[in-house]
């Protein structure tokens, strides 16, 4: 089974509440993703965000531009359907960012909890590759992973 259709199967057999990385408020990237935009920044690209409720925090952040970047489309979905008429103000961009060649480039990348799964090296270089490519000048790239001695996700 591909990535896609692993994270798309997770999402299928359980709701976003019900998987082990559900946060209801994202304190911490909320705390950092608020730094940023005091800093100056005004684009945000969460990646790998699949369900999470940060874009709805950054909706109130005065953004320009907010894009969320997923391998699954049922987790976009999830996100759009939560966030009703609000999921207009969101670019969804379905992809894998392992093998995505262009985003736009944005002040903030965010991600909570994907480059901690991507242990084959190539893939790593093109998470970094990409992460490169999209952080403008003087933007910043939050990049959360899981704290020592967890080994694994419990999806």
């Amino acid at each position: 089974m591909g990535r896609t259709e692993h994270w798309d199967r997770i999402y299928e057999r359980r709701s976003p509440r019900e998987v082990s990385w559900y946060e209801r408020t994202p304190t911490i990237s909320i705390r950092r993703v608020r730094e940023a935009v005091d800093g100056g920044a005004r684009t945000l690209l969460d990646v790998g965000a699949g369900a999470s409720m940060l874009v709805d925090e950054a909706l109130e952040l005065g953004l320009r531009r907010i894009a969320v970047l997923d391998i699954s489309l049922r987790a976009l979905n999830a996100s759009a359907e939560r966030l009703g008429s609000k999921a207009d103000r969101i670019e969804w961009i379905v992809g894998d960012v392992t093998a995505i060649e262009d985003v736009g480039m944005f002040d903030i990348w965010h991600d909570r909890a994907v480059f901690q799964f991507l242990t084959d090296a190539f893939d790593r270089e093109r998470y970094v590759s990409l992460c490169e490519r999209t952080v403008a000048p003087r933007g910043i790239a939050i990049v959360a992973t899981l704290v020592e001695g967890s080994s694994r996700c419990a999806c």
